[in-house]
C-alpha cells in the first residue's frame, strides 16, 4: 500500500517525524479535531492547515491511488447572509470524494487481502480541471487548492471512511479488542512485533544457549521440571505483559539503523521504561540464524530461513517448518520485578503485529452510540470525557478534558462508527438536540438561529451514497502514519516501479528503449509480485527508501521481471552453477550457501548438480516463491560482493553515491566502469524515487551524472602480471537526462 498525506511539503533536512507533523498540521480540539468537536459532538475528520512553500501554499494531493466519486465545484459569494457566509467568516464547500483500492497482504493461499475505503476533502478553494468523477487519480496528484473554514483561510476539512466489510480486512475485526488467546492475523504483518506473556513466565538471569535443554523442557514443563538442570529461572512474570519488537528498518536518525528496539508494555499501553536497544540487530538477522541453526546436531537442524523469520516475525510464516518447533526466540526485556531473558517462542506466548491494530496501543472500536444524531452519546466516548465521575458532563468539563494527552491520545486511535455528516437527508435528524437545552447543550438554539444553522449545513452537504454506507472512520493522521508501514504492493502500484523507458549505452552513445507496454509489464508484475512482496517483508525490504535501491538492481539484474535464470549461462566456464534466480545466484559456493539457508534435500548424487545435491532447475527456476526468496542474498554479507549485509548501503542514502554501492554490491565490488548495467541501474533508482518516496516530481525528466565506461565495447588495453595484454573498458563521465513520467496502468 502506498499513502501520503494530503500535502506534502519540502522534505529539506527534516526528519520523517517533523516533516509528517508540517506535512499534516491541525486537527487539534477546538479546531476541527477528530473524532469529538469542541461542541461535544462527532466529527469525523479533522481540519488541516495547507504548508506554506515560499510565498505559496501547497496543493492538496490524492493520498493515495483511486477513483473519482464525486466533484463539487466551489462556489463563492459576496452576500453576508448566504449560507456559507454563517458563523463570521465565509466557508468554502468545494469536494472532492475518493475511492481507494489497494493491498495489504496476502492468505496462505496467496489470496490479496483487499481493502477499499474513501478520503473526503471538503472545503476546497479550487480543484484541478483533471479532477473529474469516475476518473483515475494517482498518488501524489494535486487535486485543488485548500480554502476558508469559518473565515480561516487555507484550511480543508479532511476524512476517511470505510464498510463495515473493509473494517474487517483493513483491522482484522468489527468489534472488541484483539483477542489474547490466540495468534493475531497472518495474512497482513507490519510495523511493529508484539508478543502477549502471561503471569508467571520463567525469566533467566543469562541467556541460556538456543538448544539447551533447560530451556526447552523448562518452556514444556514448567520451571520445575528443570530442577536438576543447574540453569533456573530467576523469577516469573508478576502480571500479564506485551513485549514489542521493532526493527528499524533503515528509517529514522543514522544512529538508529539496523537496531532494533524491545519495549515491555502493560496491558493499558504504559511502559516498563524505555525500549532496550539491540545494535545492528537487523543487519546480523542472516548471521543469527545461521547460528541459531548450526547450535543444533546436525541431524536435527532447524531451517536458517524459518529461524529467520522466528527472530523477525516471533513465528514462522513461510513454507519451510521449524523443527523442532520449539527453537527458543531469547530477547532480553525488563518486567515489573526486573530484566531478564524470556524465550518469546514459548507455548502460551501468543504474537501480534501493529496489522492488529492492539488495545494496548491505544486502538479501540466505538460502536456504542446509538442515537443517531450527531451528538456523542458514546458510554466509552464519554467516560474518557468524565474526569470527576459525574452523573453528566457538562460541555466546558468536557471541552477541558480533551485538551488533556492522554485524552487526546485515546480520541486519536478511536475507530468510530458514525453517520456520514455531508448527507442532507439526515440533517434534521441528526441536529434538532441543538434546540433542546441539558448540562451538555447549555445554550439551546431558537428557530430562527437553528434555520441559520441547517442551511448552513445543507449547503455543506453533498450527495455521494458510496460513503453515506461506509459509516467507520479513523483518525486520517494516525491512519496515514499507521499504514505508510505497511508497504505491501498491489499490482498496479508494483506495476508503476517499472519506468517507461531507459537510456542504453550503444557504444559510446545513449539509445532510448522501450521497457514494455502496460499489458507485457502486468503480466509479469501478477506473476511474481505476491512473492516478491513476501520475500521484501521477510529481508526487511520493506520501506520505500530500501525498495528503491532493491527493485533498481533486480529490475536490471531480470530485465524488468523478464529473466530469472543468465542468458547463454550454459556455455559460461562456471556452467553448470550460471546466475538464477531473482537475485542471480551463480558459482557453486552462493547455490551451496542458499540451500543449507533452506535445507533444500540432497538427493542428487551423482551427474552435473553432484556438487550440490539438488538441481537449480527444479528448486529455483521451478519454483516462483524460491526464484524470488533468492533476494536473501542481500542480507547475507558472505554473498554480497562488497562482503556487508546491503541494506547498510541501502540506508545511507538515495544518492548517487549510495546507488553505486548497491550496484557493487549486487554485481560485483568492482571499480565504476566494470560495473554491468550500471546506466540502468541508476536511471531506475531516479526513477524509483519520484514514484515510491513522497517527494513530488517537478519535471518529466531529471539531469544525472555518474561515472562509468567511455562505451559498451571494451576499447582500453589492461597489461596483466604475467605482461600479457586484455581488452578493458575505460572509465567516462556522462550526464543524461532520466525520464521520470511515470508509468500509468488501469486497473
Amino acid at each position: 500500500m502506498l499513502i501520503s498525506p494530503p500535502f506534502l511539503p519540502p522534505r529539506g533536512n527534516l526528519s520523517e517525524d517533523q516533516w509528517f507533523e508540517i506535512a499534516m498540521q491541525g486537527g487539534q480540539p477546538g479546531t476541527g479535531a477528530y473524532p469529538v468537536s469542541a461542541q461535544l459532538d462527532w466529527h469525523g475528520g479533522i481540519h488541516l492547515t495547507a504548508p506554506m512553500n515560499g510565498a505559496t501554499t501547497e496543493p492538496v494531493r490524492a493520498i493515495a491511488d483511486g477513483t473519482v466519486v464525486f466533484v463539487r465545484e466551489p462556489m463563492t459569494t459576496d452576500d453576508p447572509q448566504h449560507p456559507l457566509r454563517y458563523g463570521g467568516g465565509y466557508t468554502s464547500n468545494g469536494v472532492v470524494v475518493i475511492r481507494h483500492e489497494t493491498e495489504i497482504g496476502a492468505d496462505a493461499q496467496g489470496r490479496p487481502t483487499s481493502v477499499r475505503f474513501y478520503s473526503v476533502y471538503n472545503h476546497l478553494h479550487s480543484i484541478r480541471p483533471a479532477v473529474m468523477r469516475n476518473r483515475p487519480v494517482w498518488r501524489k496528484d494535486a487535486i485543488g487548492q485548500a480554502g476558508h473554514i469559518y473565515g480561516t483561510p487555507n484550511q480543508i476539512h479532511f476524512e476517511i471512511r470505510c464498510d463495515e466489510a473493509n473494517l474487517q480486512r483493513l483491522i482484522g475485526r468489527t468489534s472488541g479488542d484483539v483477542p489474547l488467546d490466540r495468534d493475531g492475523r497472518m495474512d497482513v504483518l507490519y510495523g511493529e512485533i508484539y508478543f502477549h506473556i502471561p503471569t508467571n513466565t520463567p525469566f533467566y538471569g543469562q541467556r541460556p544457549l538456543s538448544n539447551s535443554p533447560v530451556a526447552r523442557i523448562a518452556e514444556r514443563n514448567g520451571p520445575n521440571a528443570a530442577a536438576t538442570v543447574a540453569l533456573q529461572p530467576i523469577a516469573q512474570t508478576p502480571e500479564a505483559m506485551v513485549v514489542g519488537l521493532r526493527y528499524a528498518s533503515g528509517q529514522g536518525p543514522a544512529e538508529q539503523r539496523g537496531h532494533a528496539f524491545v519495549t515491555s508494555y502493560r496491558l493499558d499501553g504504559s511502559t516498563y521504561g524505555p525500549a532496550r536497544v539491540e545494535a545492528g540487530a537487523e543487519y546480523k538477522l542472516y548471521q543469527d540464524s545461521m547460528a541459531i541453526s548450526r547450535s543444533y546436531p546436525a541431524a536435527s537442524q532447524p531451517a536458517p530461513s524459518a529461524v529467520l523469520e522466528l527472530l523477525r516475525f516471533g513465528r514462522v510464516i513461510g513454507p519451510d517448518p521449524l523443527t523442532p518447533v520449539d527453537v527458543p526466540h531469547w530477547r532480553q526485556i525488563v518486567h515489573a520485578g526486573g530484566t531478564g531473558w524470556i524465550n518469546l517462542n514459548a507455548a502460551n506466548v501468543r504474537k501480534y503485529t501493529d496489522a492488529d491494530f492492539p488495545q494496548w496501543k491505544g486502538w479501540k472500536l466505538i460502536a456504542d452510540d446509538t442515537n443517531g444524531d450527531a451528538r456523542c452519546d458514546s458510554p466509552t466516548v464519554r467516560s474518557w470525557l468524565n474526569q470527576d465521575n459525574s452523573d453528566s458532563i457538562d460541555s466546558i468539563a468536557g471541552i477541558a478534558a480533551l485538551t488533556q494527552e492522554g485524552t487526546a491520545n485515546r480520541m486519536r486511535k478511536a475507530i468510530c462508527r458514525l453517520s456520514c455528516e455531508w448527507d442532507a437527508t439526515t440533517l434534521n435528524s441528526r441536529w434538532q438536540w441543538l434546540q433542546n437545552g441539558d448540562k451538555t447543550n447549555q445554550r439551546p438554539m431558537g428557530t430562527a438561529e437553528y434555520k441559520q444553522f441547517t442551511e448552513h449545513a445543507n449547503a455543506l452537504c453533498f450527495d455521494c451514497q458510496e460513503i453515506f454506507e461506509a459509516h467507520w472512520t479513523l483518525d486520517p493522521k494516525q491512519f496515514i502514519k499507521h499504514l505508510k508501514s505497511c508497504n505491501w504492493l498491489s499490482i498496479n502500484e508494483a506495476a508503476q516501479t517499472i519506468p517507461l523507458t531507459v537510456l542504453k549505452l550503444r557504444n559510446s552513445s545513449f539509445h532510448e528503449e522501450n521497457i514494455g507496454a502496460n499489458s507485457i509489464i502486468r503480466q509479469r508484475i501478477q506473476r511474481w509480485i505476491p512473492h516478491l512482496n513476501i520475500s521484501l517483508r521477510k529481508y526487511g525490504i520493506s520501506s520505500n527508501h530500501r525498495k528503491v535501491h532493491a527493485f533498481a538492481n533486480v529490475w536490471e539484474e531480470t530485465g524488468y521481471l523478464r529473466l530469472m535464470e543468465e542468458g547463454g549461462g550454459s556455455g559460461q566456464p562456471y556452467a553448470p552453477w550460471w546466475g538464477r534466480g531473482l537475485i542471480q545466484l551463480t558459482h557453486l559456493s552462493n547455490y551451496k550457501w542458499f540451500g543449507d539457508y533452506r535445507r533444500f534435500p540432497k538427493t542428487i548424487t551423482t551427474g552435473l548438480y553432484a556438487p550440490l545435491g539438488w538441481d537449480p532447475g527444479q528448486l529455483i527456476l521451478g519454483s516462483d516463491a524460491n526464484c524470488i526468496d533468492t533476494m536473501v542474498y542481500w542480507i547475507n554479507p558472505g554473498a554480497v560482493a562488497t562482503q556487508r549485509n546491503a541494506l547498510i548501503d541501502a540506508d545511507a542514502g538515495l544518492e548517487i553515491e549510495n546507488f553505486m554501492q548497491t550496484a557493487r554490491g549486487t554485481n560485483g565490488n568492482v571499480s565504476a566502469e566494470n560495473i554491468n548495467g550500471l546506466e540502468g541501474r541508476l536511471q531506475a533508482a531516479i526513477y524509483l524515487k519520484h514514484i515510491l518516496m513522497d517527494d513530488v516530481r517537478q519535471a518529466n525528466t531529471e539531469s544525472v551524472t555518474f561515472t562509468w565506461r567511455r562505451s559498451s565495447t571494451r576499447t582500453g588495453t589492461r597489461i596483466l602480471p604475467n605482461g600479457t595484454s586484455r581488452r578493458s573498458f575505460e572509465p567516462n563521465d556522462h550526464t543524461i537526462q532520466v525520464s521520470t513520467t511515470p508509468r500509468r496502468p488501469l486497473p
